[in-house]
């Protein structure tokens, strides 16, 4: 069942990347280069932190190893887009400085431990930037089908990484299950809100 499962969520992930690669390549999405290379930052220094926690393995989160890969494969396709100016913005800044702090944290105190509880919070306060914009422009600027693929990668990985009991690999993907159930709500929301003001204005006219 473990088996299955990893395979499963393996899939999922692909399928969302390539989703989102496709989205990108035929411009119907612009994603900002900087964004995604802060995203890379965290999920890095999620994994090395944990691998230093867990001495090196690697199967018991899988699942942080493959975001690096995809995360990794994001980037370049943004990049071979054309799509090559990394300007940082003020909270993409400060986002690499606590990483940075992060890593002279890991290396003062040899705490891996800590220090990869630190990058998960890292990595949860990545997401703020795209709530804070459909908060702010009050619409779904995000693809469900991606998220959505996301939220059921992380559902279906939990059962293996759970059952394997590593606690740093089952924080990794509740972190990831209530951001990404939080920002598919927003969305949600935001659909729902835009049909009722159509189907309003409608009724007006």
């Amino acid at each position: 069942m473990k088996e299955v499962c990893i395979i499963l969520s393996i899939l999922s992930i692909i399928t969302a990347t390539v989703l989102y690669c496709h989205k990108v390549w035929t411009r119907k999405i612009h994603p900002t280069l900087s964004t995604w290379i802060t995203f890379l930052t965290g999920v890095v220094l999620s994994l090395v932190t944990f691998l230093l926690a867990s001495d090196w393995n690697f199967k018991s989160n899988f699942l942080n190893t493959i975001d690096v890969f995809i995360t990794s494969i994001i980037v370049a396709v943004i990049i071979a887009r054309g799509t090559k100016k990394t300007h940082f913005r003020a909270f993409e800044k400060w986002y690499l400085v606590g990483a940075a702090f992060i890593i002279a944290y890991g290396f003062i105190t040899g705490d891996a431990w800590h220090s990869n509880l630190f990058a998960q919070g890292l990595i949860t306060l990545g997401y703020l930037p795209t709530i804070i914009t459909m908060v702010t422009e009050k619409r779904n600027t995000e693809s469900f089908a991606t998220w959505g693929v996301s939220e059921f990668t992380c559902l279906i990985a939990l059962y293996p990484v759970w059952t394997n009991g590593d606690v740093l690999a089952i924080v990794y993907l509740l972190r990831g299950i209530f951001m990404i159930s939080l920002l598919l709500a927003l969305m949600a929301y935001y659909e729902l809100r835009a049909k009722r003001a159509l189907v309003h204005q409608t009724m007006i006219v």
